[in-house]
């Protein structure tokens, strides 16, 4: 954990920084984080994370092929996630074998992922940004 304290350069957690380290399990992200870089921690072997209050983006394949990770945690603050943050997760393959809804909506109205029929698509009044396009 002192790595990623050290490396947080203006409440930003740099791209790659943890990319293809498998050996990490189980990391506290800093509270003063406000973004999280790209493919910053994809590839390793994160089973839960706590996303803290105050993050506000989460960079494209941030958690990306994180095989073992199937407790997630988004706070409101969150208002962006770029595209396959948390694309082949166990968190996310959960969600579509198993979610209630078809829409999965987290954060701050951040729409994250539909498994819905295209064309009964209609989104949802609370969406103020879509991740990904609709597949």
């Amino acid at each position: 954990n002192s790595v990623l304290r050290e490396s947080i350069e203006d409440g930003s957690i740099p791209e790659n920084l943890f990319y293809l380290k498998s050996d990490i399990e189980e990391i506290e992200i800093p509270s003063e984080v406000t973004d999280i870089g790209k493919f910053s921690f994809a590839r390793t072997g994160l089973k839960k994370i706590v996303i803290p209050e105050g993050v506000e983006n989460i960079g494209l394949g941030a958690f990306y092929h994180c095989e073992d990770l199937t407790d997630v945690v988004i706070p409101d603050s969150v208002k962006t996630i770029e595209c396959n943050a948390f694309e082949k997760t166990s968190w996310i393959n959960d969600w579509y074998e198993n979610g209630d809804s078809d829409y999965l909506i987290v954060g701050d109205g951040v729409l994250l992922a539909y498994k819905g029929d295209k064309e009964s698509f209609i989104m949802p009044e609370n969406v103020k940004y879509v991740s990904c396009e609709i597949e």
